[in-house]
């Protein structure tokens, strides 16, 4: 079985940015549609594990754009969109998926440590969902014409 083509790899990873930046920004949706409370809190339980899921894969994101100095040589405005990506995933999946993290995090000094860092975030959370959001709809559209064209 071969492995998945990059442009497919990269639309499956604009379409998780997308669905990490609403439930990012489910609040503010909450605010403006009241009546998607409900269809938003049945999607509540999967919020942990995204952010959790998104934790893993911002950093790893973000270790390789610091690492990957040839991309900062071919083209540094794609280099800097794939290190902001990994950041605000990371920021925004821990800020989701604290509660699950802690669960697998033994040591209190490293639970109080994130929760200081994720009360540093938190007031952050609408703006990094619309950022994420924004990002996933740019590689999306960018992934789907470069498959097309």
């Amino acid at each position: 079985m071969s492995p998945l083509p990059a442009n497919l790899v990269f639309l499956l990873a604009a379409i998780w940015k997308i669905v990490l930046g609403v439930f990012g920004v489910a609040n503010l949706i909450i605010v403006r549609k009241p009546n998607t409370r409900e269809f938003i809190g049945k999607l509540e339980p999967c919020q942990g594990w995204i952010g959790a899921i998104s934790v893993l894969w911002g950093a790893g994101i973000t270790i390789v754009a610091i690492l990957d100095v040839e991309m900062i040589r071919d083209s540094v405005p794609i280099w800097i969109e794939f290190l902001a990506g990994g950041l605000v995933t990371l920021g925004l999946g821990l800020i989701l998926g604290i509660r699950l993290l802690k669960s697998f995090i033994p040591q209190p000094q490293a639970v109080s440590k994130i929760d200081m860092a994720v009360s540093k975030l938190a007031p952050f959370q609408g703006i990094l969902g619309l950022i994420v959001t924004g990002l996933g709809i740019w590689d999306l559209i960018a992934g789907l014409g470069n498959l097309l064209g």
